[in-house]
């Protein structure tokens, strides 16, 4: 095998793993911001919605500041976790 070859082999690896380690990131950072919606919705009382409810969802939903300000964390959480999770795909390599 000529050495160009075996470089350019080198470097298809080098970049699989790359795309590896990337999913990997980008499908931890999705199950994070799946779980602070869960939570949210579970918070707000979203889930199993009794049938003989007429009310309209707003009606039912509980936003208090205390839930509202839980559900932001929530997701400034998930958002964080998911800059810091994809963030060091960016850095180059010189």
């Amino acid at each position: 095998m000529t050495e160009d070859k075996k470089k350019n082999l080198e470097m298809c690896f080098e970049n699989v793993e790359k795309l590896v380690n990337l999913r990997h990131s980008l499908d931890d950072s999705l199950r994070t911001v799946n779980l602070a919606i869960h939570h949210s919705m579970e918070e707000m009382d979203l889930y199993d919605t009794p049938e003989d409810d007429s009310r309209f969802e707003e009606d039912r939903l509980d936003t208090s500041n205390e839930i509202v300000e839980y559900i932001k964390n929530n997701f400034d959480r998930a958002l964080w976790k998911t800059m810091q999770n994809v963030l060091p795909h960016y850095k180059t390599n010189k």
